[in-house]
Parts: structure tokens; C-alpha cells; sequence
């Protein structure tokens, strides 16, 4: 059994490719949790919309060369899915020819 409920944020992935260029950062709403988007040297990451230094929201900053900055303070992040290597909280993704999905852990009601 999956242990997560996968939302589609595009419907392919040159899409994504299109939406995310020059380090934007995208923001969705997915089952009520903000997750931000971005493509870091053709990689996509998705993660917790809500900054490690004071919860601000990364919509509006930029990410480049694996570090991601929060518009307000211009704190950085590295982006980087290692354990230990990010203070981001991040989501797993799926790209296939159907789109791109992030995937939340499947809650006890799903």
C-alpha cells in the first residue's frame, strides 16, 4: 500500500520546466499545507512554504545554485534533500507522463 496521496501540480513536465525557470519559486495549496516548488539545475524539489528562520513564506524569493532565499529577511537555505544537510522540510515528487505530483502522507481518514 502507498504511503502517500500524490496532488498533480502540472499537467507535464516541461510545464513545470516552463513555470519554474530563472529560480522562481511556485507556490500551491495542497490539502490545505502550503508547498513551494522550484527547479534547481533541471531537479525539481518541493518543500514546506514556511521559512526555518521566522515561518515567512518563500513566495516572492529566489532559489540558484541549490540554496533557496527567503524574500524577507534574505535568509538562505540549502536545498539539498540529504538528511541533515537542510533546514527545509521537504515532500517527495513524482514525474511521469501524466504530470508532476507531490506526494503527502496519507493521513488515518486516507
Amino acid at each position: 500500500m502507498e504511503r502517500f496521496v500524490w496532488h498533480k501540480l502540472f499537467d507535464s513536465e516541461s510545464q513545470a520546466h516552463e513555470a519554474l525557470d530563472g529560480g522562481r519559486i511556485a507556490k500551491f495549496f495542497v490539502a490545505d499545507q502550503a508547498v513551494c516548488l522550484v527547479k534547481d539545475q533541471g531537479q525539481f524539489f518541493a518543500f514546506e512554504d514556511n521559512c526555518p528562520h521566522q515561518g515567512f513564506s518563500f513566495a516572492g524569493g529566489k532559489c540558484e545554485a541549490g540554496v533557496v532565499e527567503c524574500p524577507v529577511h534574505k535568509y538562505k537555505f540549502v536545498l539539498s534533500k540529504e538528511e541533515g544537510k537542510s533546514a527545509l522540510n521537504h515532500y517527495p515528487l513524482k514525474v511521469n507522463e501524466q504530470g508532476v505530483f507531490v506526494g503527502k502522507k496519507k493521513g488515518f481518514w486516507s
